[in-house]
């Protein structure tokens, strides 16, 4: 959700190794903890995107470094 809001089946594209009920869990458990938001929009068929939260945007640094030290030491 890095680069703006993504609908459920973009994010089921991006991950496609994750079970649609890990997804829906995973995005639940987000969305608790305010790391991202749901926004429903009223509209047939429904249309339901998600986005990252301030506290979201803030661990992508964090996230970034730890990336790259598991890459690091992947080959070691």
């Amino acid at each position: 959700m890095r680069g703006g809001a993504k609908r459920y089946s973009e994010l089921h594209r991006l991950v496609p190794q994750a079970s649609e009920r890990m997804l829906v869990r995973s995005l639940r458990e987000l969305e608790q903890d305010h790391l991202i938001q749901r926004k429903v929009y009223k509209q047939v068929p429904a249309r339901v995107e998600y986005a990252l939260t301030a506290d979201g945007e803030s661990l992508i640094p964090v996230l970034s470094m730890m990336s790259v030290w598991g890459n690091e030491r992947q080959y070691a």
